[in-house]
């Protein structure tokens, strides 16, 4: 009925606010670990001296003003959140201008100079004001979570109530109206009732048999499968996004200060292969420097190199070559047992 439309068009704007936050809740992520990054890469560069140390700054440094900007644009219904924004920007570009400074000391004046100005804390006086603001932006993406979990929740609630109560009423009124039909209508609406019955407790995988009827029965019975099926795809979508959003937090987490290429590689195979149930998997990178450019095996998961086989490949050449080349995945069927050795 019109009710429980309504109710499933509540549920999916609920869902599309969840997703939203948890969107919020990743690009804070993204930030702080971006800061942490270029600062991570400025110490090791203090104490090394080594300008490979200045990779993850400087990769830090381009990326953050974006990463600002998108949270801008996903804050844009937040007043609170915005100001919060205006009083960070400040604060991040005042906390790469005194990294800088003290890069800059270490290059031209040694490791000495620089220390004395580390030791002065006005670094680590930006980044408590900057950890502040950022937990602050947190702590209210998670209150709104919580608070449209809870609505959605609700949403469902009514709409599975408009199915387990409405459906009944209706049906008992087309009884009322069709004593005469008793026998066609009875047992048809017996397995409305037992269907409802199992939604109504959370069996979503509950359906009634396709019917060609074109009468009230027909049309309640086939109105009552969209309905279940629209609730389905519902819940399936938000547990893929829960299920999504809670991996990727993870992964950033695990993450974070990771300098090592081949490590990063490695980390992000030990995790997502079991993850999304596979067996095997490989990490190519592309290297530039090389002429031409070639790509190099980074990391692998359970895979065992063989003498006939190269660890590299040109754009183009294999399918790990072909694949790189147009951007684009490409799907293997019926592979023979032996084409790869776990």
């Amino acid at each position: 009925d019109s009710s429980t439309s309504r109710g499933l068009g509540d549920v999916y704007k609920r869902q599309e606010w969840e997703s939203h936050t948890y969107k919020v809740l990743g690009q804070l992520e993204l930030l702080d670990g971006q800061l942490k990054g270029a600062e991570s890469g400025q110490r090791g560069y203090i104490i090394t001296g080594k300008p490979d140390y200045l990779q993850p700054y400087n990769q830090a440094v381009t990326t953050i003003d974006q990463t600002v900007q998108q949270l801008r644009q996903l804050t844009l219904d937040n007043v609170t959140q915005q100001q919060r924004l205006d009083a960070l920007e400040p604060l991040l570009k005042q906390r790469i201008e005194v990294m800088q400074q003290r890069i800059d000391q270490r290059r031209d004046q040694g490791f000495e100079a620089s220390q004395r100005v580390v030791a002065q804390g006005r670094g680590l006086q930006l980044t408590n004001q900057i950890e502040q603001i950022l937990r602050a932006m947190e702590q209210d993406e998670r209150s709104l979570l919580e608070q449209r979990s809870q609505l959605a929740q609700q949403s469902i609630s009514y709409s599975l109530n408009g199915i387990l109560y409405g459906i009944p009423i209706y049906s008992l009124l087309l009884g009322l109206i069709g004593l005469v039909l008793s026998r066609n209508i009875s047992r048809p609406l017996q397995r409305i009732a037992d269907v409802t019955e199992r939604v109504g407790n959370g069996d979503l995988s509950a359906e009634l048999p396709l019917t060609l009827r074109q009468d009230e029965i027909g049309q309640l019975n086939n109105s009552f499968n969209q309905m279940v099926a629209s609730l389905r795809e519902t819940t399936r979508k938000n547990e893929e996004q829960n299920w999504l959003s809670t991996n990727l937090a993870n992964l950033t987490q695990m993450l974070q200060g990771q300098r090592n290429l081949v490590t990063v590689a490695n980390s992000i195979l030990s995790a997502v292969v079991p993850l999304v149930g596979a067996q095997h998997g490989l990490v190519y990178w592309l290297n530039s420097e090389a002429e031409p450019s070639v790509l190099q095996l980074l990391g692998s998961y359970a895979y065992q190199s063989r003498k006939h086989l190269s660890n590299q490949f040109q754009l183009g050449e294999g399918l790990v070559g072909q694949a790189a080349l147009e951007k684009q995945r490409i799907v293997l069927t019926n592979v023979p047992a032996d084409y790869i050795q776990i």
